[in-house]
């Protein structure tokens, strides 16, 4: 990804633009054992996450208005992170494909130990707990909408198209985008929390600049 800098977004030669945006923190990014204890469609952000949230509508304000729909991944988490930034929510569509990871029950032994004070998930693309589904087979539903929202946008030059989502389906939907190979996803951390980048399409959408938002 391309460091953030000081020069207007639309100073590049380009011809859409989608903006990935990670929703704020919730107990399950403190702690992956939340998710042993809180159903995964009823995590909410918490006091540090709408901080988070409050700053990144901040570094939203340059790019201007969106166009066109909202998309957001359906859990409650995404949808709260997009009212707080003050999103049009009359445009809110969510696309259960956007939806996050699943690791399954967490069925096996040491489950709570090997998950508790850990912030992150392992990063195998083939690496699976007891019921849940891996970073490839995320890759592999997310790859339509990479598609779709290409497409969409070549028919609406100039348009911005928000997506409020999760870390590994930003990265995934960038690594397709760039065509990554496997060890490069493998390698590359998803966005922290409350952040956001833009994708820039230019020469018919055939060249990809990423950009990630500033933070305060």
């Amino acid at each position: 990804m391309g460091a953030s800098c000081s020069t207007p977004l639309y100073s590049y030669r380009l011809e859409f633009v989608i903006v990935l945006l990670r929703h704020g923190q919730t107990c399950g990014n403190v702690s992956k054992a939340s998710y042993m204890d809180v159903p995964e469609d009823d995590m909410l952000l918490t006091d540090q996450g709408k901080v988070e949230i409050d700053e990144l509508a901040k570094a939203l304000v340059p790019l201007g208005p969106p166009s066109g729909p909202v998309l957001l991944a359906p859990e409650r988490r995404c949808e709260q992170s997009a009212v707080l930034l003050g999103l049009p929510q009359g445009s809110f569509r969510a696309d259960p494909r956007l939806r996050s990871q699943s690791w399954g029950t967490f069925d096996f032994p040491g489950a709570r130990e090997q998950l508790t004070g850990s912030k992150t998930w392992p990063s195998g693309l083939d690496v699976r707990f007891p019921g849940g589904e891996t970073s490839r087979e995320v890759y592999d539903r997310c790859r339509p909408v990479a598609e779709e929202l290409r497409s969409a946008e070549l028919a609406e030059p100039g348009v911005l198209r928000p997506v409020v989502t999760h870390g590994v389906v930003i990265k995934l939907l960038m690594a397709y985008w760039s065509s990554w190979p496997d060890a490069t996803i493998e390698g590359t951390r998803s966005v922290p929390t409350g952040s956001g980048v833009t994708i820039t399409f230019s020469d018919t959408g055939r060249n990809v600049h990423y950009e990630t938002l500033p933070r305060a």
